[in-house]
């Protein structure tokens, strides 16, 4: 059987692209906000738009990446199949279809956390938020001068803010990082998580949109 060291290697760049893709969405939310609290008319209006498509066009490169990923566990282990029984196996075609059947079930951007948070940043399309968001999702439409970051194992006030690049939850990064070091198998605290993915420091990225507005919120108010 051939090896796959160097298909993995790719695998790997993709799975680390997430964390880029997490980070990129950070940069839209915070020009998001500058746009909002510094423009006027109609030209807020086409930049707000514009702002919408580069979130769903991240989005999708997000989506994709995890399609590949997802064919690319496929593939190996059906190759192994094969291998074990003396099959041969179109690896290129099997990819490309199992590629293709993972990107049939991707959702909708319109419903990501990251085009909701542009959505809820910008005042646009509230009813569009409310009415495609769960119960998690509440704090979302709330405005962000009131929006309280709570740590979910300490329940006290966010200081240094970390996102989970899998399920986007935010955690105060003294906690979490003490939370993963201390548990045997650590998940996402936050109660009723889809997320049951074993929680690795790796996984988690600094949330720069959230620690400015912590940041800005601790400034003295003229």
């Amino acid at each position: 059987m051939a090896s796959f060291t160097p298909f993995d290697m790719a695998v790997d760049d993709l799975k680390r692209l997430n964390t880029y893709v997490v980070q990129g969405m950070d940069v839209i939310r915070g020009v998001a906000a500058d746009i909002c609290s510094v423009g006027t008319g109609d030209t807020v209006n086409e930049e707000v738009e514009e702002l919408k498509s580069c979130t769903e066009a991240v989005i999708k490169e997000e989506y994709d990446a995890a399609s590949f990923v997802e064919a690319a566990s496929h593939l190996k282990i059906h190759a192994r199949h094969a291998t074990e029984a003396g099959h041969q196996l179109d690896w290129k075609q099997e990819l490309a279809s199992a590629y293709e059947a993972t990107r049939q079930r991707q959702g909708n951007a319109a419903n990501h956390m990251a085009y909701k948070d542009v959505l809820r940043i910008t005042s646009r399309g509230e009813e569009e938020v409310t009415s495609s968001q769960g119960a998690d999702d509440i704090i979302m439409t709330e405005d962000l001068g009131n929006t309280q970051w709570k740590d979910p194992i300490t329940q006290k006030d966010i200081e240094v803010p970390v996102k989970n690049t899998k399920c986007g939850h935010i955690y105060d990064k003294s906690s979490i990082s003490i939370y993963i070091k201390g548990t045997r198998h650590p998940r996402c605290p936050y109660l009723g998580c889809a997320n049951k993915t074993q929680l690795n420091i790796k996984d988690l990225v600094d949330d720069h949109f959230v620690a400015r507005i912590l940041s800005e919120r601790s400034q003295p108010k003229d």
